[in-house]
């Protein structure tokens, strides 16, 4: 008999080294390209950071000739002298027979693990040619349905995992949940798109086949609404996790060189969710469902506040930030705050990348052009400029020049090309001049007109009785890591909440008691944020105590707030969460201000 290399053993994984690997691995998924490579690579990421000797995706399906379940091998990855097995014809349509238990363990959400000692004979015969001396998988769910699991194998030694190692198991099997949704969506976006294409080229001669196309056209947009959104969700979903236990873990005070790599986790994982915020950004824009928010605005105090948070950084390289508003500037203006600070902060943000030395200088004033006012506003940099030909493609979305390039400087080349859309959906122009190794200009004007300030507000009392520190709080997520950090954010700010992990459990807990404060998930099986808000408001319809509802969500766009403000909801907080986003979220509760008022 085959004997074992060495005994059973439990080794500590680093939890900060496989959080960060996980955000590599997310990163890399998200990236263009090929993702049969990108999942290759990102078990490969993960593998080596859990120290595993073989990494692997099995999906569960049905057997073509019965209803039977069965798994077969969809990916993999091994360390150097293992035998790889995705080739193996017995990796295919296994039946689940040989594994008892493991199937129940699954669907039940938990992980399904075991040692060689402990083998049956049955699994001897499976594993034993592989070399395996121990392995443990755990679940992959796709919109809360089991779509297969992700196993990792141990063929130098009996190997058992720990709480925490499995924890962190289950934050790789659901970003890679995401991926394969992706994939799945992607393959979807192709045939929908390769279809849209077959209808283009027959409407050349037909009109009706041309009225098809366009029809066909637009499912293709409603495709991509949908991937985008689905995108944004299960990204964020495991980013919260990330982001929120790497503040937590930054807050609990962590020796030098912990700390560094928590905050490295956390810059991966803060510049992934900027790349998803351009994607949508883009995506709005150029399917015409931006919608712009006006209001009187002190642009001057936004400009300054805006370069002031630039100046942390150009100051460690010893660059001149310099911010320059005509005496003559309206202090109010009538245009829309946040895309303008966005317009305005990718400007000086594309500056500061390529400028090592010299300066940075934003000027800003206004022109009358027959009866029309514009804000002009002007970023320059002594960087390392722009070639002719770079700079005639510089405004559209995922282009690089040479600078970008030489220079290794990270983007998605999706900030000026944002900024171009949002001049120009304001009523205005944005141009670029530059010259090698002087620098770069870039010049934008906005439609606006004088604005009267406005009313200040005045001073709120909390409309609530109840004495803030005596608040009763539910907190409603199918998701169990998104349920402990938020119970874990809200225990930083002194509190502590009731859990409810569905709808139905929900309903049933705030029929028995006044909750003040429900942060809802919005995306839940069987019973969705949207009905349960809906539902506590008929259940206490003829109550004079309302609870105040948060949404919980990872859609970013705006029609999730919208169907929010329709099902009853008070506020709404997008994923990822941070301490001061529940803060925020709990003083509006004692002032009685809605945050969904504001898009």
């Amino acid at each position: 008999m085959w004997k074992p290399m060495s005994d059973s053993s439990s080794r500590a994984m680093d939890q900060a080294e496989v959080l960060r690997a996980v955000t590599e691995a997310l990163s890399t998924l998200l990236q263009p390209g090929d993702l049969e490579a990108s999942m290759q690579r990102a078990l490969e990421i993960i593998g080596r950071a859990v120290e595993a000797d073989r990494m692997y995706i099995f999906e569960i399906h049905s057997s073509r000739a019965s209803d039977e379940l069965m798994m077969s091998q969809r990916h993999e990855w091994t360390t150097a002298g293992v035998s790889k097995e995705l080739d193996n014809a017995s990796m295919q349509n296994l039946p689940f027979g040989k594994f008892q238990g493991m199937l129940e363990s699954l669907q039940a959400g938990t992980a399904y693990s075991r040692i060689r000692r402990h083998f049956t004979e049955a699994q001897h015969a499976i594993l034993d040619s592989q070399g395996i001396l121990s392995f443990v998988v755990m679940p992959i769910m796709l919109k809360n349905e089991l779509w297969g699991f992700v196993g990792f194998d141990d063929c130098k030694t009996e190997r058992t995992w720990s709480e925490a190692d499995l924890e962190n198991l289950r934050a790789a099997a659901a970003g890679l949940g995401g991926a394969i949704v992706r994939q799945q969506m992607e393959r979807s976006f192709r045939r929908q798109t390769e279809e849209l294409r077959r209808h283009q080229r027959v409407a050349l001669s037909l009109a009706e086949d041309a009225r098809l196309a366009e029809q066909a056209a637009a499912k293709a947009s409603a495709a991509k609404s949908t991937f985008l959104a689905m995108m944004s969700h299960e990204i964020r979903t495991p980013l919260n996790g990330v982001i929120g236990f790497t503040d937590l873990l930054l807050a609990e005070g962590l020796p030098n060189h912990q700390a560094e790599l928590a905050e490295s986790i956390k810059t991966c994982g803060e510049t992934l969710l900027s790349l998803i915020s351009d994607i949508l950004d883009i995506s709005k824009i150029e399917s015409g469902r931006l919608d712009l928010d006006y209001e009187a605005t002190d642009v001057a105090v936004c400009t300054r506040s805006v370069v002031a948070s630039f100046e942390p950084l150009l100051s460690t390289r010893n660059i001149q930030l310099a911010c320059n508003v005509a005496p003559e500037l309206p202090q109010w203006l009538h245009i829309d705050q946040s895309r303008y600070c966005q317009i305005l902060f990718n400007l000086i943000g594309n500056a500061a990348k390529f400028t090592r030395q010299g300066r940075v200088a934003v000027d800003l004033w206004t022109e009358h052009h027959l009866d029309h006012m514009y804000l002009c506003g002007r970023v320059t940099d002594s960087g390392v400029g722009i070639s002719p030909d770079d700079l005639e493609n510089v405004f559209e979305p995922f282009q690089q020049g040479d600078g970008a390039r030489k220079h290794a400087v990270g983007g998605t080349g999706l900030g000026l090309a944002i900024c171009r859309r949002l001049v120009e959906a304001m009523g205005g122009q944005i141009s670029a001049q530059s010259k090698l190794g002087v620098g770069s200009t870039f010049s934008f004007s906005i439609a606006t007109r004088i604005a009267q300030a406005p009313a200040a507000k005045p001073l709120l009392e909390p409309s609530f009785g109840r004495d803030s520190n005596q608040m009763r709080i539910l907190v409603v997520d199918d998701v169990p890591v998104n349920l402990k950090l938020s119970c874990r954010l809200l225990d930083r700010l002194g509190f502590q909440a009731d859990t409810a992990s569905n709808g139905a459990e929900a309903l049933s807990m705030i029929s028995a008691t006044d909750y003040d404060v429900v942060f809802m998930d919005i995306l839940m099986p069987e019973m969705d944020g949207y009905e349960t808000a809906h539902r506590i408001r008929q259940q206490r319809a003829q109550s004079s105590r309302q609870p105040w509802i948060v949404a919980l969500t990872a859609h970013a766009l705006v029609e999730n707030r919208h169907a929010c403000i329709e099902a009853g909801m008070d506020d709404f907080l997008t994923k990822p969460l941070r301490v001061s986003d529940m803060q925020a979220a709990i003083e509006r509760w004692r002032m009685g201000e809605r945050g969904l008022e504001t898009p």
